[in-house]
Order: C-alpha cells, then structure tokens, then sequence
C-alpha cells in the first residue's frame, strides 16, 4: 500500500492517481521534499486514526522511518472543519512501533517505540535500550527526547544501575589519517 501526502504539518492524503490524464486527487503540492510517502502491507483508517501495518516504510525528503506499525492520530474535530479525508494539517502526533529505526539528517535512531507530537516538536524514543547515533557518538538509554532544534535529554533506567540502567555515552575518536597530524 502506498500513500501519498504533502508536508508532515499541511497537506492531503490521497492515493496515487490511476490514470496519468486524471487530475490529482491532491491540489497542495508544494515540493517533491514537502511530500510524504508511507508504504505497507495493510492500512486501516478512521476519522481519528490511520494504522499502517507490517514493513513500513515513511519517507519525507531525507528522514526515513522504518518500523512495522505506524499510527497517525488525527486533531479531534478536523473532519468537521470541512476535510474530506484526514489531511497532514489535522495530524496530532504519530507513534512508531516495533523495530523502530528513524533516519534524519546526521542521526539514526533506534527504538521499540518512538512518539512524534507536532505540538512540542519532540520525538520521545523508548525501548531497551534506546540509541541514537550522530557522527562518532552513540548515546543509550531507557528514555530519550529529541527535540527539531536538536536539543536531546536521556534516562537511563530508575533503580537499574547494576543492570547497565544508566545513560551510556560512548565517543569514537576520529582516525588519523596516514601522513596528518592532529
């Protein structure tokens, strides 16, 4: 299954067109990189909620979330603001579970679960343990909060110090190369 939208925060949700003469069942289309596309084995969708089941794929410009459930959760009210099918706009956040792995610009992160809220612009990474990796850093832990300004708060496990509970951050050193001096 595949769907197609227009930017996380604004846009519709359609599928793709059947005839290459028909119009696009979507008019705000702003960019290839504003789009959103989600690939599935199942899709299931309400007024409140769309469910995207089994080897999901989201991709938006250069961030990819891989995971095999995907739920978008709707604004109470957006379909009767005049929506005729759920758009981005009326997004209100987006839980990602199971073999959650997000790739946005210099990071990657790993999760059993990752919750995206559009309010607070923050995406709260939990399993055990959570990762994400920048550049030549890997940080663990039980919580971790990334925020789109790039603010990043870790947990580690409450009471679980002697069970590797604590925030790990581990820095590789860059190589020096043959013939450079540091």
């Amino acid at each position: 299954m595949i769907v197609s939208a227009t930017g996380l925060a604004g846009g519709w949700f359609s599928a793709p067109c059947l005839n290459a003469d028909e119009i696009p069942l979507y008019s705000d289309i702003r960019s290839d990189d504003n789009k959103i596309q989600i690939k599935s084995d199942t899709l299931v969708a309400t007024e409140k909620m769309s469910e995207f089941k089994g080897h999901v794929r989201a991709t938006q410009g250069d961030t990819v979330i891989t995971c095999e459930q995907l739920k978008l959760f709707f604004k109470k009210g957006a379909m009767a603001q005049g929506e005729s099918t759920p758009g981005n706009s009326s997004i209100e956040r987006i839980i990602a579970t199971d073999n959650v792995k997000i790739r946005m610009e210099n990071r990657v992160a790993f999760a059993a679960r990752a919750e995206y809220t559009l309010a607070t612009e923050e995406i709260i990474l939990t399993g055990t343990p959570a990762k994400v990796s920048s550049g030549n850093t890997l940080i663990t832990g039980q919580k971790i909060i990334l925020w789109m300004d790039g603010r990043i708060k870790v947990d580690g496990k409450e009471g679980d110090q002697k069970e590797g509970g604590q925030v790990e951050v581990i820095f590789y050193p860059e190589k020096e190369l043959p013939g450079q001096k540091n």
